[in-house]
């Protein structure tokens, strides 16, 4: 039996600046670094069938690339977050803030995510809240029609 020949595609350059098309702009991406974790069952094998290539891209390069393409993709969610910034949007509220247990957290219809005050009984209900804040990939809103003290608006 002979082994096929391991085929690698050549290395494509890119280029310094970043450029999005606008007609392909998105707000949201899911972006990584490949990389193997350490440990990891996956990660033996990656080391067993793909040695090291002496071209290999240097870390360095690898994190400046992801980098600046993370710092695109935020530019352009935090464009298309604002539109809605002082608008008053339904929300489907999901949980307690992780970073507030006075606030809770909703998604709107397009996905974005929205904390605002208020308490767990809201949690499955749809609430209307001014979007006061953009924030980038989410919003810091104010429940409209709600007591001062569900705002967190307490003396």
């Amino acid at each position: 039996i002979t082994k096929a020949p391991t085929i690698v595609p050549p290395m494509v350059p890119i280029p310094p600046a970043i450029e999005v098309p606008p007609n392909t702009a998105e707000a949201m991406a899911f972006i990584s670094q490949d990389s193997p974790v350490s440990g990891w069952e996956a990660a033996s094998w990656e080391e067993a069938i793909i040695p090291t290539m002496e071209d290999q891209i240097p870390e360095s390069v690898i994190k400046n690339r992801f980098d600046r393409l993370l710092k695109e993709v935020q530019e352009i969610a935090a464009k298309a977050c604002k539109v809605h910034e002082g608008t008053v949007q339904e929300v489907l509220v999901e949980d307690v803030c992780d970073h507030d247990p006075e606030m809770v957290t909703g998604r709107l219809s397009n996905n974005l995510l929205v904390h605002f005050y208020g308490g767990k009984e809201l949690i499955g209900r749809y609430v209307d809240v001014e979007l006061k804040e953009c924030r980038g990939f989410y919003y810091i809103g104010e429940a409209a029609g709600m007591p001062d003290i569900m705002r967190g608006n307490v003396c």
